[in-house]
């Protein structure tokens, strides 16, 4: 709890499922500006993000444009629990809310993935 800040902690459950020798897969829900946003990523073996995916939404189509573009989910390749995380240039007004809600959604993810292998 403390490692995530002020990061507001919603009541949707986190799944991992293990990839075997590769590192996992996590999924979570996080609120989007017009609903739920399911967030997958994808991490290594030593918990870095390799890749990030909009699975469902309720967003329209010019907020889904900018969160499935591949410059925005290529902004979290790479990102750790320790990684600092801001909004790439560029998002426009209308899609920052849910970008953002997407942003610390993978930043959660990473860091509640973390907090879980180390213990």
């Amino acid at each position: 709890i403390k490692r995530l800040g002020n990061t507001p902690l919603d009541s949707n459950a986190l799944y991992i499922f293990p990839v075997a020798g590769r590192g996992a897969v996590l999924l979570r829900r996080v609120a989007g500006e017009f609903g739920a946003i399911e967030v997958v990523l994808g991490v290594d073996g030593s918990g870095k993000a390799v890749g990030v995916r909009i699975q469902r939404h309720r967003e329209p189509p010019e907020i889904e444009k900018v969160l499935a573009s591949p410059a925005f989910e290529k902004s979290f390749v790479g990102k750790t629990a320790q990684s600092d995380f801001t909004l790439p240039t560029g998002i426009p007004p209308a899609a920052q809310k849910s970008a953002e809600a997407v942003m610390l959604g993978v930043r959660a993810l990473l860091i509640e993935y973390d907090a879980g292998t180390r213990s």
